[in-house]
């Protein structure tokens, strides 16, 4: 359900981004650099002594 959603949230972004009329190249970089960045550093963080090992489990669950 939490991918339908958010499918839903970025096709509406995204139709915001060109009804506006703005380049859409420019705001797709900025989102996939942050994206990505956010991401790498949740992977650094949690499997390198941060606090995945301590609350893995309860995440898990918490994460569905």
């Amino acid at each position: 359900m939490m991918g339908v959603a958010t499918s839903i949230d970025a096709l509406f972004a995204g139709m915001g981004i060109a009804l506006l009329g703005e380049p859409v190249l420019i705001p797709a970089i900025a989102i996939g650099a942050v994206t990505a960045i956010l991401s790498l550093g949740g992977g650094v963080f949690a499997g390198r002594g941060g606090v995945g090992h301590i609350i893995g489990d309860y995440a898990e669950v918490a994460g569905g």
